[in-house]
């Protein structure tokens, strides 16, 4: 009877032309769970990650909710959970079919009998006209009969979304090295190429938030220069001025005359050849003439930049094929942000 009343609430609110927020406050419980999931699965980029993993477990499965991991990450398996469901529902290729129809299918039409086993009697004959209780669920009187278009559960797909959640979790438990390893089965090798490309852009976003944005001012630091010497001056006697003006005094033109060091002047964690050669890169030109005009071995120089930028990028710069020497596209802007305004001065 309980169900029966459920349902008989939601028939009879349908029936008297109710407004659909007060008809949904009687409705049973799990259809309208299956169609705000439905609704959030449709539209994924309207939602956002725990309302697609909520929507997930509601149509794949709770048992998702006790995977490691989501137990084990603090919130992390829940939002690489449904990054995995944005990514495919963009990407997935089926001729005729989305993602969300080749799960769901499509909204279906039948005939829908309401009040059915109770004892009824309508006092004003329906009228013509429709009533849509939500994104997913509409009903339709016309021609004496009553209609129903909505998604029936009997016509999902039983494997397209465990499939997709399996192969999900397979690989989320390898990237995040928590739980047992899962069997891989062949039949979900569709869903592969989804999965690790929001690993990968997972991984370039630990990457970003990994590396320090240190933005220097060389006006602030030559004022912290000045202040500096005037400080010193002020607290020197003048026996200490008089030993400091003494060490301070001109070379004799022996050492003046000396040959000035090959060592390249380094501004920063780069000298200034590196320099010119990664302002070339940005520019989109070739260094390799310049290189072999220098005499120089490109593959020498590019492990000599990388080592000086290890510590800003954590990663190599350019690369190096033995002759020619490119940029890595994903430090552009950071080898930009460290030349600071050499490339516009020298442009």
């Amino acid at each position: 009877m309980e169900k029966n009343l459920s349902r008989w609430m939601l028939e009879l609110g349908v029936l008297s032309a109710l407004p659909p927020e007060t008809v949904r406050q009687y409705a049973p419980e799990d259809l309208l769970r299956q169609d705000e999931a439905l609704a959030v699965l449709k539209k994924p980029e309207s939602h956002t990650d725990p309302e697609i993993f909520s929507a997930l477990c509601t149509l794949g499965g709770d048992k998702l909710r006790a995977s490691p991991v989501v137990t084990d990450s603090a919130g992390e398996g829940e939002r690489l959970f449904a990054m995995v469901w944005r990514r495919a529902a963009a990407e997935y290729r089926e001729p005729g079919k989305s993602l969300f129809t080749a799960c769901f299918g499509a909204r279906r039409t039948r005939r829908w009998h309401p009040l059915g086993n109770a004892v009824y009697y309508s006092l004003r004959p329906a009228e013509t006209g429709s009533f849509e209780l939500n994104e997913c669920r509409k009903y339709t009187f016309r021609d004496g009969v009553w209609r129903e278009q909505s998604y029936d559960r009997s016509h999902f797909d039983k494997k397209k979304l465990p499939g997709l959640l399996h192969e999900a979790e397979r690989r989320l438990r390898a990237y995040l090295g928590t739980g047992r390893t899962l069997k891989e089965r062949p039949e979900e090798a569709w869903a592969a190429p989804f999965v690790e490309a929001v690993l990968e852009e997972d991984r370039r976003a630990k990457r970003e938030a990994a590396r320090a944005k240190v933005t220097i001012h060389f006006d602030d630091l030559e004022r912290i220069r000045s202040d500096a010497a005037l400080t010193r001056e002020s607290l020197l006697t003048e026996e200490e001025l008089g030993e400091t003006e003494s060490m301070t005094a001109p070379l004799p033109e022996a050492s003046a005359s000396a040959p000035p060091s090959a060592e390249p002047k380094k501004t920063g964690p780069l000298d200034a050849q590196q320099r010119e050669l990664l302002a070339m890169l940005l520019r989109g030109e070739s260094v390799t003439e310049r290189i072999r005009a220098e005499r120089g071995m490109p593959t020498v120089i590019a492990d000599a930049i990388n080592e000086a930028l290890f510590d800003d990028l954590g990663d190599s710069a350019v690369e190096c094929d033995g002759e020619d020497i490119t940029l890595v596209e994903d430090y552009r802007e950071d080898v930009e942000e460290i030349l600071g305004g050499y490339i516009n001065e020298r442009t």
